[in-house]
């Protein structure tokens, strides 16, 4: 057994190791600088290998776009598929939404649109002019044949 001065003087001497060089408390508790080694390998590819998973997944992220809300519905396509004189409706995602448009004042059943923003429940769009359609005329389908 150890007499008390002993046993304080080694708490001290174990006291400033440690405050001085963290690595020695490793090796006061029986490792060996091998060991330690293998130890500071492996948390250090952890880390390399959680830095990378976290950008891997942040990118996923930016690639795929936001799931819900206002963000997820912008830049969807849609047609119109009712015009009252009071609310015009269109077909977005197999959901019908009231639309409106800044740029005209009336969108035809059957006109294809894109929303640019949201108010409330109701969608803001524009009608997508296809190349070589004319006032906005939406082009489906083969041309029909004259006879």
């Amino acid at each position: 057994m150890c007499s008390p001065e002993t046993e304080s003087l080694r708490s001290v001497l174990i006291a400033k190791i440690i405050s001085r060089n963290s690595h020695y408390l490793l090796i006061i508790m029986g490792l060996s600088l091998t060991t330690i080694l293998e130890l500071w390998i492996a948390i250090m590819v952890a880390f390399a290998f959680g830095f990378w998973l976290g950008r891997l997944m942040a990118r996923w992220k930016l690639i795929k776009g936001p799931m819900t809300g206002k963000e997820s519905m912008i830049g969807k396509v849609g047609v119109i598929v009712r015009n009252q004189k009071s609310y015009t409706e269109a077909r977005v995602d197999s959901q019908l939404w009231r639309v409106r448009s800044v740029k005209t004042d009336s969108l035809n059943p059957g006109t294809e649109v894109r929303i640019t923003d949201i108010e409330g429940n109701n969608l803001i769009v524009e009608p997508i002019h296809h190349v070589g359609s004319s006032e906005g005329e939406i082009i489906t389908g083969s041309p029909e044949k004259s006879p």
